[in-house]
This record gives C-alpha cells, sequence and structure tokens, in this order.
C-alpha cells in the first residue's frame, strides 16, 4: 500500500515529467520552425543571387552592343558565351551563381555535350515555328530516325502550326480536314493548333511525337528568334537540318573549322564567320581573320569544301531567302545560385529588340 506521501512524490514526480516532455516538444517545435524559418530565407536569397546571375551576363552581352568589340558576330568563344571565371561558381553576396549551358557535341562522332558558362545563343537551334518540311525531316535523320517516321513527324508539326485543311460546308458549317479529325478522335480530344508553338513541350501534342523522340530533339529546337540559324554557334545536326543529307560531311567541315586549332568549343583560338572582311585581335593567339562569307573564296583552306558544297551555302545565304545568319538578338540564360546549402535555378530567355538598352524577357521559369 502507498502512503499519503509516497503518492505526494510520485505525482510530483509525474508532473515534473509531464512537464519536461512538453518542453522538448515545445524545443523541438520551435527548432523545426527556426530551420523551415532559415531556408525560407535562404531560398530567397539564392533567387536574389540567381537573379544577379542573370543580370550580369545580360550585361556582359549589353556591354559587347555598346562598345562595339561583337563585330557584328555572335560566336561561342566570345565572353557573354562562355567564360568561366565570370560565370562558374561565382561568388556574390551570401552565395555563389553558377551561369551555364549543355552545348550539343560535336555531331555524329561525339555526341556527348559540352558544358558551356554564360549565355546561349538560342539561333544556334532549329526554330519550329518557322522551319520547312524539310529541314525538320533532315534533322530527324541526323539525329538517328528512320525515314519514314522522319517525314512523317515533319509533316505532322507542319500540319500542327500551320492552316488546316478546311472546307465550308452549308449544312455543317466548318468541314476539318484529316489532321483535326485525329486530334478531335484521340481520348481525351482537343484540337489542332494552328498557330505557332509558344513552347517546345507543345510537340508532345503532335502526331507520332513521343518522350523519346522529344528528348532526342530538344537540345536542337527552339520556338524564339527570327528563325534564322547563326553559322558560328549552331551544332552540327542545326547545320545539317539546313544543309540537307545533299551534302552530309559540309557541317561537319563547318563546325569542326570553328573549333581552330585545338579542336575544342568555345576556346580562343575558334574562328568566325561574318560578312565583311575583317580582323579580330585574339591576344596571345594574335590576329585573326573573320572569313567573309561574301568573299567568293571564303570557303578556300576550310577542310575541302567542294565548290558544289560553296554552292549550297551560298543559296543558303541568298537574299529574300536566307536562312543562315552570323549573330542573333535571343539569348537563354539558365543559373544555379547556392546559399548555405539551399539551391535556386532560374531559366529566362531575352531579346535584345535594341542592342544599346537592357533586353525584353519572352520567357521566365522559377524553380
Amino acid at each position: 500500500m502507498f502512503r499519503a506521501d509516497d503518492k505526494g512524490v510520485i505525482l510530483i514526480a509525474s508532473l515534473w515529467i509531464v512537464a519536461i516532455l512538453c518542453l522538448f516538444a515545445v524545443g523541438r517545435q520551435a527548432s523545426i520552425s527556426l530551420k523551415l524559418a532559415s531556408y525560407e530565407t535562404d531560398k530567397r536569397k539564392a533567387i536574389f543571387v540567381a537573379r544577379a546571375g542573370i543580370i550580369r551576363a545580360l550585361a556582359e552581352k549589353r556591354m559587347e552592343y555598346v562598345s562595339g568589340a561583337s563585330s557584328g558576330i555572335d560566336a561561342l568563344s566570345q565572353a557573354w558565351a562562355n567564360n568561366e571565371s565570370f560565370f562558374r561558381a561565382h561568388a556574390f553576396g551570401p552565395g555563389r551563381y553558377t551561369v551555364s549551358y549543355e552545348y550539343p557535341g560535336p555531331g555524329r562522332y561525339d555526341k556527348k555535350p559540352v558544358t558551356l558558362y554564360g549565355l546561349m545563343d538560342e539561333q544556334s537551334k532549329i526554330n519550329v515555328n518557322t522551319a520547312c518540311e524539310d529541314n525538320l525531316r533532315n534533322l530527324f535523320l541526323f539525329l538517328g530516325i528512320d525515314e519514314g517516321k522522319a517525314l512523317s513527324l515533319a509533316g505532322s508539326i507542319i500540319d500542327w502550326r500551320d492552316a488546316d485543311d478546311v472546307t465550308a460546308s452549308s449544312e455543317r458549317g466548318l468541314l476539318y480536314g484529316a489532321e483535326s479529325r485525329y486530334y478531335n478522335g484521340l481520348n481525351p480530344p482537343y484540337a489542332c493548333k494552328n498557330a505557332a508553338f509558344d513552347s517546345i513541350h507543345e510537340l508532345l501534342l503532335v502526331k507520332g511525337m513521343d518522350e523519346g523522340i522529344f528528348r532526342s530533339i530538344r537540345p536542337y529546337i527552339t520556338v524564339y528568334g527570327n528563325g534564322m540559324v547563326n553559322i558560328n554557334t549552331a551544332s552540327e545536326a542545326a547545320l545539317n537540318a539546313l544543309i540537307g543529307e545533299d551534302f552530309p560531311e559540309l557541317a561537319f567541315k563547318i563546325a569542326r573549322y570553328r573549333q581552330g586549332e585545338d579542336g575544342l568549343i568555345g576556346t580562343q583560338d575558334d574562328a568566325w564567320f561574318g560578312f565583311g572582311p575583317e580582323v579580330i585581335d585574339r591576344q596571345e593567339n594574335g590576329l585573326v581573320e573573320i572569313k567573309n562569307l561574301q568573299d567568293p573564296d571564303w570557303y578556300a583552306n576550310i577542310y575541302s569544301i567542294t565548290t558544289d558544297e560553296y554552292n549550297r551555302i551560298r543559296e543558303l545565304l541568298s537574299i529574300g531567302t536566307a536562312q543562315i545568319c552570323v549573330a542573333s538578338d535571343t539569348y537563354r540564360v539558365s543559373v544555379t545560385a547556392d546559399v548555405s546549402g539551399v539551391k535556386s535555378r532560374l531559366e529566362a530567355v531575352y531579346l535584345f529588340s535594341d542592342k544599346r538598352n537592357f533586353p525584353t524577357a519572352v520567357f521566365w521559369y522559377q524553380e
């Protein structure tokens, strides 16, 4: 039997235990709340550090425009496109930012992408809103998609974005063509867009497209820019899509020439193409001549380019139907920031409609 004073001791001990457990619970909850608050604070800081990285990259491009240092050319060896000291793990305020992108591998012989640090030229890609059926088919073929599938996909993309075959019917109003009937017959059904793509991800709605094919073409396509492809920044796959299967080695020859003597992408000995005679000072690499695309002898000594290949490039430069340019005005920036182990990633596309002013954002994504 417990005595009265024993019961009192047990009660007091129990109360102390309950109090201590409550303190632990409150303390643990407070610790979790503090950690969450700290995480949210660091997350906000990381977002602002990432924005600083975007502004730094855009400022580099704008300064080049204002100073006239670009020579009217966009190339992968310029500071805005590849500069590790500016854009790799660069310290800013409480954290660091990295502005980088994966440039497609040199081509059919090495498909491993190369990491470059800076802005990505959106006109290094094929614009799915302006590309013709042959361009799209050539891209699919270069990436290893069989000819029948390549032709079918290219046709479906053209049909998705262009006006459908619509005829009038006095009884039922508008009578839509085969493409619309296909999409309306799906479960769930949806309409054929008959307008420009707003995002490359819309391709997943197109007849015949699947996740595997989309992943393979994603690095080479865009919905931004004026539709012309920059010969100085385009991958071998993008160049090949323009040039066509009748000239299977020309894209490789151009891409390899651009890499210079070291055979690397985005280094100071890279060769450039331009419109007009010009020589640039590469400092330790000395004076380097820019290949003038308007010179009938521009192709001399560029890895044995033939007369037929030269004529094909001239066709792509023809006034009124030009598909090749040497500079861009639209750039993608992808930045990752870290503050105390908390990370944030931003991606945006900017248009320099006025080269002397700050650009306009046409796309923004924040993780």
